[in-house]
């Protein structure tokens, strides 16, 4: 199976290249949408984002309080780093196994971050 990495700043073209892929039949895994779903569906990024950041980083209902995440992520690059680093391995999970879920000679990963990440 050969694995594309679709990787760029903001504005490069990134969901242009995924749109022509999946036209063409090429599943594409979304990594900010993932991303979003897992944190708000992970039982270990829920309780090591509460542990790091707090109770209050996650509603009452359990949906993921963007704006406490961010103060506290962007507070440091000490912050921000131990973040990614609950969020990304998870992410990196699923992408594998998604994987083998998909029945293409090629899939595709569209992610802005794609080598800092990991």
């Amino acid at each position: 199976m050969i694995r594309l990495g679709i990787t760029g700043g903001i504005g490069s073209g990134k969901s242009y290249v995924a749109q022509m892929l999946r036209k063409i039949g090429v599943p594409v895994y979304e990594a900010d949408a993932e991303s979003r779903r897992l944190t708000n569906i992970s039982p270990i990024i829920r309780e090591r984002l509460t542990n790091l950041v707090g109770g209050n980083v996650y509603t009452g209902k359990g949906d993921l309080r963007k704006d406490v995440l961010a103060d506290y992520a962007f507070s440091s690059p000490e912050a921000l780093r131990q973040v990614n680093d609950i969020i990304h391995p998870v992410v990196r999970s699923d992408f594998r196994s998604w994987i083998t879920r998909q029945d293409h000679p090629i899939v595709a990963i569209e992610s802005a971050i794609l080598f800092e990440a990991g």
